[in-house]
């Protein structure tokens, strides 16, 4: 049946994948600007445009969003569960914050030029070299009160629960007594999961095609600790809990 749905609801995705780009297009420039005037004015970075794209795309994309409210604090590291790049838009629409990517997305069209501008932390997960100035770049990120989101898995899961977390930003969070904001997201429909070798477009054509799609948010309370370990699996344990309540 989803089959029959999928073929026949395609001119749909098309229309969605065009959109995306479009979108993505449009705000390139407004986002390069947006950049160029906080670095010229010496002003806080705001994310602005960051945001309107976030929810420009998963309104397009037919996302309901059951959330609760992000703890109202100034300084911290967004942890979220990562189950594909839905999670992206999400954090990119609730978080104003910096991003800690993988080095490979630079290659991407579009995103790669989006992320040169908009305060992202590139790493090399594979080089040891690069993983150490990634985490010197959150240190700075954060001592510029500019907030960190980054996946502790290192990788997308498709569930249920999370992977192992990595120990790095735990031990930065843990140095600077920064709070760690652990969030949990979850998918009602557990295919938008994009794990493995799967590639970007066809899992895009497999799964928006439905004219809406929900997914759940739920953010935890602060977390802060000089116990890097203990930082590492209280904050895994909140976002295991969380999902076993929305899974």
């Amino acid at each position: 049946m989803n089959v029959v749905l999928r073929i026949l609801l395609s001119p749909l995705t098309i229309f969605r994948f065009i959109i995306v780009i479009l979108i993505t297009l449009l705000l390139i420039p407004f986002l390069i600007l947006e950049d160029f005037l906080s670095e010229k004015r010496k002003k806080e970075y705001r994310f602005i445009i960051v945001r309107i794209w976030a929810k420009s795309i998963l309104f397009v994309l037919g996302f309901i969003v059951d959330k609760n409210k992000l703890p109202s604090i100034k300084k911290y590291i967004l942890m979220p569960n990562h189950r594909g790049y839905i999670d992206i838009f999400l954090m990119g629409a609730l978080s104003p914050s910096a991003f800690v990517a993988k080095a490979e997305l630079l290659r991407w069209p579009l995103i790669g030029k989006a992320l040169l501008h908009c305060k992202a932390i590139m790493v090399k997960r594979e080089e040891l070299g690069s993983l150490i100035g990634a985490m010197q770049a959150i240190d700075r990120s954060i001592k510029n009160g500019i907030s960190v989101t980054l996946f502790p898995e290192g990788t997308t899961y498709e569930g249920p629960g999370t992977k192992i977390f990595k120990s790095g930003s735990f031990k930065i969070a843990a140095e600077l007594k920064v709070p760690v904001i652990p969030c949990a997201i979850s998918f009602q429909d557990p295919k938008h999961a994009w794990v493995g070798n799967d590639t970007f477009v066809p899992h895009f054509f497999r799964q928006m095609w439905k004219p809406f799609s929900k997914v759940c948010i739920r953010f935890g309370e602060p977390l802060i600790s000089n116990d890097f370990a203990a930082l590492k699996e209280q904050t895994k344990q909140t976002i295991d809990t969380l999902l076993k309540q929305l899974e």
